[in-house]
């Protein structure tokens, strides 16, 4: 009886919280039709903050 071939699992790369933060307040904006003018601004900035912290 053979054995299956031995699969290594591969890691999947840190996710940067801010990043997933300033994709949701987009979303959220992108969803309220642009109505809010506070969540884009904040995700923009966690969004620089997210690809920093990536880096």
């Amino acid at each position: 009886m053979s054995h299956p071939p031995n699969f290594a699992g591969t890691a999947q790369p840190p996710r940067s919280r801010l990043a997933v933060a300033s994709l949701v307040l987009g979303l959220a904006n992108v969803l309220c039709l642009f109505l809010l003018f506070i969540p884009p601004i904040v995700g923009i900035v966690l969004g620089a903050l997210g690809i920093r912290d990536a880096r």
